[in-house]
Order: C-alpha cells, then structure tokens, then sequence
C-alpha cells in the first residue's frame, strides 16, 4: 500500500508537471524541463518519506519510520539527502542508538556542513554518550556557524561545568584516599 501510493504520487507529479514531447527537436529542448521535473518528483518522494516516517514515529512504530527512511536513502538519488539522514537520526535518538544517530548526523553534516542542526543534534548524541570534550567541540562548531544561538551558550556552559565539577570530585576523592592512607599509617605507628 505504502508503495502503491509512493509510485502513485510519483507518477502524478510527473504526469501533472509536464508531459512528454512528441517530436526530436521538442525532445531536445524540453530534456532540462524533464531533468526538473524529474528532481522535484524526487523531491516530492522524500517530503512524502519524511511526513509518513514523523506520522509512524508519532504512532510509536519508530521502527518501522527507520526502517522507510533507510529504504528510501538506499536510493541514488536519495543517498545525499541530508534531511532524510537527519529524520533518520533523530528517530535513532528517540530509541537511544546514539552511534547509529551519530553515523547519520556525521554523514549529513560532512554533505552540508552550514547546517547547524546537524551539530545540535550529534552534541545531544555526545552528551548522552558521556563524551563532553566531543560535546564541546560541537557546541564550537555551531557558535562558528551562528553566534546568536544563546541556548548553545547556555548548553556549553552547563558542559563545561560538569567537567570542571567531574575534575574536581575526581582531586577530592584523590585526596580523601591519600588523607585516609596517611591517617591509618599514622595510627598504626602510634599503636
């Protein structure tokens, strides 16, 4: 069914934007109109994948979007689409398969590397995984791309304090065993 009405679009948005011309010469001239309308039909796939796997997702079958969205960048012509990758990360984030969001993420931002939401996402993905000096580096890269985000200042913030916090229990526990080994080496030469 999902095929039926993904082929049925496809073909009405081919058969509606354009029809095929009858002569050589009308053949040649109208090739870059087809070769348009050949990428919005594309174009219109992907929006289609992307509103059917948000609809899933919403359903609480977030395995079966992954698995829509993977057929559909299995496609050549879908392959670079960053929005399909970013879709498909975000619902590996929902089911906490971080490595797999971050494989998606990395790929997306390495076809688009303005895109900021590409660095939100795989700091998120970094954080939850423990890794806050990868966190950061995100969080730098973003502020490079747009300096006025302030909830990336607020974020980095709170992760650079978590670090700081983590060193410092890190020198407190270090000097309560070393205390500790001093006081009962203390008290067993007094006794």
């Amino acid at each position: 069914s999902l095929s039926l009405s993904l082929s049925l679009s496809l073909s009405l948005s081919l058969s509606h934007s354009h029809s095929l011309p009858c002569s050589t010469n009308d053949t040649l001239s109208r090739v870059p109109d087809f070769r348009v309308a050949r990428r919005a039909a594309f174009t219109t796939m992907a929006a289609f994948t992307l509103a059917e796997a948000s609809r899933l997702a919403n359903d609480g079958e977030i395995h079966l979007a992954i698995l829509l969205v993977s057929h559909a960048l299995r496609e050549p012509h879908h392959a670079s689409n960053t929005e399909l990758l970013k879709k498909r990360a975000s619902l590996y984030q929902r089911l906490e398969l971080y490595q797999y969001a971050l494989t998606d993420l990395t790929r997306a931002a390495m076809l688009d590397q303005c895109d900021a939401a590409c660095y939100i996402a795989r700091s998120q993905c970094y954080r939850s995984l423990g890794m806050d000096q990868r966190t950061l580096i995100e969080y730098a890269t973003m502020l490079k791309l747009d300096p006025t985000r302030a909830n990336t200042y607020y974020s980095r913030g709170l992760v650079r304090g978590g670090v700081c916090c983590s060193m410092l229990n890190a020198q407190c526990s270090m000097l309560s065993s070393t205390t500790t080994t001093a006081d009962s080496l203390f008290l067993s030469v007094r006794m």
